[in-house]
C-alpha cells in the first residue's frame, strides 16, 4: 500500500495539469469560454449529460469540470492501439461495446457511480451536426434511477466547426447548468417510458443551455447568474 499512494498522487497531479493545458489550449487557439449557472461538487456521485458534435467533446467537457475521477465512455475499438488504450484508460475511458447492449460496460459505469464517482454521458447516443440537438435515448434516464445520481447538464458549441472557432467567428462556448437532483426525477417510473421521460426532461434543460448560449453577450451575462 505505501508504493501505490505516490503513484495515485502522481497521477491526480498528471490529471489536473492536463486539464489546466486542454482549457489554456481551447482559449487561445478557439476562443473557449467556460460558464457555470452553479458551482459544481468535487466530489460524490454524478452523471454529467451534454450534446454532442465532436470527438472533442469528452475532453473539452471534462476539461471545465473540477474533479480529478472524470470518466468517459469509449469504444472498444479504441483500446485496440495499445498505445492509445492506453492513453485513454488513463484518462478514465470505460470501453463500451456499440453494437447492442454492452451490460458489463453499464455494470462499470454503475460501479464508478456507485463508488461516488463522476462519468460524462451524451443522452443524444450519438454525435449530431453542430447546432442541432437530437432525440434522447434511454441511457441517462436508466443509469439515474439506478444509482441515484445528480445529473448536470451541459451545452457544448464550437467543436464541431473548428475553423469557424479558431478564426472567432464562432467561439467554443461550453455551458454547464444547475444539477437535476434525483428529488426530480424520483416521481418517475422505473419503466422505459420514465427512463426516457428523465432523458427528455434533460435533453429540455441541454435546450435551455443552448438557448442562453445562442443569445449570450457580455452584458447578459450576470443577469442570467453565470459564473466563470
Amino acid at each position: 500500500m505505501q508504493v501505490k499512494k505516490p503513484v495515485k498522487k502522481l497521477e491526480r497531479s498528471i490529471y489536473r495539469f492536463t486539464q489546466l493545458l486542454v482549457r489554456i489550449f481551447l482559449r487561445l487557439f478557439f476562443g473557449c469560454r467556460y460558464s457555470y449557472e452553479q458551482e459544481i461538487p468535487t466530489t460524490g456521485p454524478l452523471i454529467v449529460a451534454s450534446n454532442h458534435i465532436s470527438y472533442f467533446d469528452p475532453p473539452s467537457v471534462g476539461a471545465g469540470i473540477p474533479r480529478e475521477d472524470m470518466h468517459f465512455m469509449a469504444k472498444k475499438e479504441l483500446f485496440r492501439n495499445p498505445i492509445f488504450g492506453a492513453l485513454i484508460n488513463f484518462y478514465h475511458a470505460v470501453p463500451i461495446r456499440r453494437s447492442g447492449m454492452d451490460w458489463k460496460g453499464v455494470a462499470q459505469i454503475k460501479k464508478i457511480i456507485g463508488e461516488g464517482g463522476a462519468i460524462i454521458l451524451f443522452p443524444e447516443g450519438a454525435r449530431q451536426k453542430e447546432g442541432n440537438l437530437g432525440q434522447p435515448r434511454f441511457g441517462v434516464g436508466i443509469l439515474a434511477q439506478e444509482t441515484g445520481a445528480g445529473i448536470l447538464p451541459v451545452y457544448v458549441r464550437g467543436t464541431g466547426r473548428l475553423l469557424d472557432a479558431f478564426l472567432r467567428r464562432r467561439p467554443m462556448r461550453i455551458l454547464y447548468g444547475r444539477i437535476i437532483q434525483p428529488e426530480e426525477y424520483a416521481g418517475f417510473d422505473p419503466t422505459p417510458k420514465g427512463q426516457l421521460a428523465i432523458s427528455r426532461m434533460v435533453m429540455e434543460r441541454i435546450l435551455a443551455l443552448k438557448e442562453k448560449c445562442e443569445a449570450w453577450n457580455e452584458g447578459q451575462k450576470q443577469s442570467w447568474g453565470m459564473l466563470e
